[in-house]
């Protein structure tokens, strides 16, 4: 049986993943980490345009490469500048950083898979 967690532990724990990725457009690596679920809630808030509700993915992947990038750390404007480097160089971080964050197909089907059909809550029925 597992060991009941008390909330210091859960507060104690280092649950943020990071993981290097090779780079060869730009001769190099980086490391990119997870987030906080507070990081993940702001970086959504501040990508929302408040009069639609809509996300601009544009302003998402600027403020992903902002919130991820643990080395080198950019800010919000120096990651909106390496949106004019190469596309396939981003999307590789992005593809990394989204993994680690916990927020790509594959980590969504990954932690899909972790959940028991018992410990699904039911729909809602009308």
């Amino acid at each position: 049986m597992s060991k009941m967690l008390t909330i210091e532990d859960i507060l104690l724990a280092p649950d943020l993943e990071s993981k290097e990725v090779a780079v060869p457009e730009w001769g190099g690596t980086v490391k990119v980490k997870g987030m906080t679920k507070r990081e993940q809630q702001q970086m959504r808030k501040s990508t929302t345009d408040p009069q639609t509700g809509q996300i601009d993915s544009d302003r998402l992947e600027a403020a992903m490469l902002a919130h991820c990038l643990a080395d080198p750390v950019v800010t919000i404007e120096q990651a909106e500048q390496l949106m004019q480097k190469s596309a396939t160089a981003v999307d590789r971080v992005l593809t990394a950083a989204m993994d680690v964050a916990g927020m790509s197909d594959t980590a969504q089907k990954a932690m899909s898979r972790t959940f028991h059909a018992g410990d699904e809550r039911p729909e809602a029925t009308s």
